[in-house]
């Protein structure tokens, strides 16, 4: 309350002489020409926007399921997503590769997933000029021929393996 109340005792001419004084100096450049007839006065200002280069990548926000929706944004170029297995399923009595496991996506032309293998990885190339901004939802599912055999740790629900995604633009 105190630097409320201080605040408006300032006189009002010292308050609009602090505003101009501080105008003027932020000015770049400034001209005046009088003239009886046409006065002009002119001013410019250079300068210089800097664009970053962005890249976003956001695989499973919101996922339900076996659905994982995808998206792949950037604003310089081709962007490279690449997928790197951690490691097999360990179900406690072997493992399931994940090249058992199939991707598909909602739109495969713009945003396929890339190729899962068990060591390494695959890349897809998604190019669509200097912006690209593609979504879609990639489902997975487990495509072996046969059913895997119970694993030996059958007190745990879940066995889970990783896989990481990498987006980079050139």
């Amino acid at each position: 309350m105190d630097s409320i109340a201080s605040i408006r005792q300032v006189p009002r001419w010292l308050c609009w002489l602090t505003v101009l004084l501080f105008a003027t100096q932020a000015a770049a450049e400034s001209t005046l020409f009088e003239d009886a007839e046409l006065p002009v006065a002119r001013a410019s200002v250079d300068f210089k926007i800097v664009i970053p280069k962005v890249i976003f990548l956001a695989v499973g926000t919101g996922a339900a399921g076996n659905v994982l929706p995808v998206r792949v944004a950037g604003n310089s170029g081709t962007i490279t997503l690449a997928a790197t297995a951690d490691d097999a399923i360990d179900n406690g009595g072997g493992t399931i590769g994940l090249t058992q496991f199939d991707a598909t996506s909602s739109d495969a032309r713009n945003l396929p997933p890339p190729v899962i293998n068990d060591i390494g990885g695959a890349t897809v190339a998604l190019s669509s000029g200097k912006i690209t901004d593609r979504k879609a939802n990639w489902t997975y599912r487990y495509a072996a021929a046969a059913e895997a055999a119970p694993g030996a740790d059958r007190a745990r629900a879940a066995h889970t393996a990783g896989i990481t995604y990498t987006a980079s633009m050139r």
